[in-house]
């Protein structure tokens, strides 16, 4: 199985519907840089954040894993609208020539496709797990309710995902 590269979001979404797990079937390991650490763990436990906790374990059963991004690739994936841990993603993923990323907005998404990048966000990751048989399509459609009611979901895509989960 491959390995993919994530962002804070898709972590710390699936962390908080205790679905973690999720990634697990499409992914030998998750990789992610030292900014989404900082945002996910370090500011999380701080905050004593549940997700966070859940998070913390699957780095220490190494299934999570976090790598440096070398410095000099940090400066050279540049956009000014993106945080540190999105360009260190983005730069991490190409430095260690892994093709998926794991993001959740919009326009992250859209600038790592500039790098040819395969990009997976959250309800992408439950789509693959009932296309792959490892949940139901109802389980899949109600662990998609739950993300609506902790993450933005713009009904086009929650609409859009509910329909293609087939029954």
């Amino acid at each position: 199985m491959p390995i993919a590269i994530s962002n804070a979001g898709p972590l710390i979404h699936l962390a908080q519907i205790n679905q973690l797990d999720l990634l697990f079937t499409l992914f030998d390991k998750v990789v992610i840089p030292q900014a989404v650490y900082n945002e996910v763990l370090v500011s999380g436990l701080e905050f004593s954040y549940p997700d966070a906790r859940y998070i913390q374990k699957e780095i220490e059963n190494e299934r999570i894993v976090i790598k440096d991004v070398p410095n000099e690739l940090r400066n050279t994936i540049q956009n000014p609208n993106l945080h540190p841990g999105e360009l260190e993603v983005i730069a991490l993923a190409l430095h260690l020539k892994e093709e998926v990323v794991l993001l959740d907005d919009e326009e992250v998404r859209i600038f790592a496709l500039t790098f040819n990048l395969k990009v997976k966000g959250t309800l992408g990751i439950i789509n693959d797990n009932v296309d792959s048989g490892f949940i139901t399509p109802s389980k899949g459609r109600e662990i998609v309710k739950q993300l609506n009611r902790i993450m933005y979901l713009s009904s086009d895509a929650f609409g859009y995902t509910l329909d293609k989960i087939k029954e």
